[in-house]
């Protein structure tokens, strides 16, 4: 089999199915073989699981995959790479490519008759990083771990604390649904084309049940967008422009909360969020008897 991490290789492959490199896509593609196969370990796979890789590319990581799980199934958007990916690998009997819009694809439906323990593993494409993930999370598959390797920029924004500037709503809903670890940095040297930032692998272990409990899980998630929609502007106006609830009510929220009137979304940690939005469904339904 190919070495699909040798840039000589894979300018082969890409000449013989006429491949060319999309912006559109982010399309990067990992050099560097030892990086690959600590992607891979991360991973932790046994002969008896399955993963889902999304984005594989020209199959940096497939190829060290589906040495090590029992089935691989590679969702890729872009057919002239899963051209690449069905020769260089037509010998993989475990190997199913998905030519198909992950954003799009039905999880369900695709993992519907798997018994074992399910893993994710991803370069993931820089332009689509933050849906990707809330689509694994948010899905009803159970993943016993979710690998991936982003920009270091996301990377740092999955790690941020509350009052930095790379903490987001983005932050608190992975945490909401997951446990994150960071794993270890990646140079843009390892890949082809050298793209402008360095990377990061991350792994993300989905809970069992989520970090906060809260009344209306909706009404969280839109508190949360709400709290970071205008950074410049305070928690409460954010609210009363975002969800139309009277200024005079949230600031009454906030100072019962022992949080100044003043405060901003990026100061509040994912539990003052939960019970922000729990005194906020108390106030809707307190309206509703009115």
């Amino acid at each position: 089999m190919d070495d699909m991490t040798n840039p000589s290789v894979i300018k082969r492959y890409a000449q013989a199915h006429g491949f060319y490199l999309k912006k559109s896509m982010g399309q990067n593609f990992l050099i560097d073989g030892n990086i690959a196969r600590r992607i891979t370990n991360a991973a932790c796979l046994s002969e008896n699981d399955y993963v889902l890789e999304i984005g594989p590319g020209a199959g940096a990581l497939t190829q060290y995959l589906i040495n090590d799980a029992k089935h691989v199934f590679a969702v890729e958007m872009d057919s002239f790479a899963c051209k690449i990916l069905q020769e260089a690998f037509s010998g993989a009997d475990n190997l199913t490519i998905i030519n198909q819009d992950i954003l799009k694809c039905e999880l369900t439906d695709l993992l519907k008759d798997i018994s074992g323990r399910i893993v994710c593993v991803s370069n993931l494409p820089y332009y689509i990083t933050s849906p990707i993930i809330m689509k694994l999370l948010k899905s009803r598959i159970s993943f016993e771990s979710i690998i991936v390797m982003l920009q270091k920029e996301a990377a740092m924004r999955l790690r941020a604390k509350p009052g930095t500037k790379d903490y987001s709503s983005f932050t608190i809903a992975v945490e909401y649904y997951a446990q994150t670890q960071f794993l270890f940095d990646v140079p843009k040297s390892v890949f082809m084309p050298v793209p402008k930032v360095d990377s990061a692998v991350m792994k993300l272990s989905p809970r069992k049940q989520p970090f906060v409990d809260v009344k209306d899980v909706g009404l969280f998630f839109d508190v949360l967008k709400a709290g970071f929609a205008m950074r410049r502007k305070t928690l409460a106006n954010c609210l009363n422009t975002a969800l139309g609830i009277d200024k005079i009510d949230i600031v009454r929220i906030l100072g019962d909360m022992g949080l100044e009137p003043a405060c901003r979304g990026e100061k509040l940690t994912i539990q003052q969020f939960a019970l922000l939005s729990d005194k906020i469904y108390g106030l809707i339904e307190e309206k509703k008897l009115d």
